[in-house]
Order: structure tokens, then C-alpha cells, then sequence
């Protein structure tokens, strides 16, 4: 549980602007796995470092370790993990400004997420879909993603995502 905490501690401090910190919190937590041999773990580690890295600006190291941990989330049949780690490689391929790569990537996430039942996630993954086929100049395509965002917002009554779909 102290690899969950300290990367979930990560996101709190980076989301504050504390890049450094944040970031220096995902690292204790890849350690911890790579200490004790958790690799059940570790694919979520790197993608808590990936995160911070991304937020903090620095996509390139970000790039490095989202595809570690898509390769270690990979080897232990992780798939939920794996959802999210396609999820940020679509976010990183926006400010990259490569929408058909978001666009895919995106994809990826949404089906990973459909496939373990995680509605919330589905819905961020169809969030992502609407801004990438948006970018892409796709609006009715965007427009579909997004009143589906919309129908399964007001389903679950997730008030965020209502606010993010109008």
C-alpha cells in the first residue's frame, strides 16, 4: 500500500504545482517496487512519474516513462492501468499537437476501459476522443463523443463530467 500511497501523494503535490516534489514521490514509489519486486505495481509508478513529468512540461522524459510502464502494465495483464497509460500518451500527443496519434491513442484507452466495466474512465477516455477529433476538424465526429459523454454523465449523475461534456 505505501507504493499507492506515495504515487497517489504524487499527483496531489504536482496537481498543487509542485512538479519537483511530485515527481520526486512517483520515483520513492517506483523504487519501493523495485525494491520489494512488486511489479504488479510498477507499471502504476511509471505512470505516476510519466504524469508529473508531463505536468511539469518535460514530455519528452514523459514519453520515456509512459512507455515503460505500458510495458510493464502489459506483462502483468493490467489492464485498467494500461486504459490510463494510453489515456496520458493521448494527452502528451495533444500538446504535441499529433491528433491522429491522440486520436488512436484515445481509442485504445476507451476500449481497455469499456472492457473492465470502469464507466468514470470511459468517460474520461471519451473526453479525450472529443477534443482529439475536434483538433483533427472532425466536429461532427467530436460532437457524437461528446453527447455520449453527455448521455453517460447524466446516467451515473457525475456533475464534473456533465460540466466538461456542455
Amino acid at each position: 500500500y505505501l507504493i499507492y500511497c506515495a504515487a497517489s501523494l504524487s499527483y496531489t503535490i504536482t496537481w498543487l504545482g509542485r512538479f519537483d516534489e511530485g515527481r520526486q514521490w512517483a520515483e520513492k514509489s517506483l523504487a519501493f517496487c523495485q525494491e520489494d519486486g512488486y511489479q504488479a505495481a510498477e507499471g502504476f509508478a511509471y505512470l505516476a512519474v510519466g504524469y508529473c513529468l508531463f505536468l511539469g512540461g518535460q514530455y519528452e522524459q514523459a514519453q520515456q516513462r509512459l512507455t515503460q510502464a505500458l510495458v510493464s502494465v502489459r506483462e502483468v495483464n493490467n489492464y485498467g492501468t494500461e486504459a490510463t497509460v494510453h489515456y496520458a500518451l493521448g494527452c502528451l500527443a495533444l500538446v504535441e499537437m499529433a491528433y491522429d496519434k491522440a486520436q488512436l491513442t484515445f481509442e485504445e484507452s476507451l476500449r481497455l476501459y469499456q472492457a473492465v466495466q470502469s464507466d468514470a474512465y470511459t468517460a474520461l477516455a471519451l473526453c479525450g476522443l472529443g477534443f482529439s477529433t475536434c483538433c483533427r476538424g472532425d466536429l461532427d465526429r467530436s460532437r457524437q463523443y461528446y453527447i455520449e459523454l453527455l448521455t453517460s454523465a447524466l446516467k451515473r449523475k457525475d456533475f464534473l463530467y456533465l460540466l466538461v461534456a456542455l
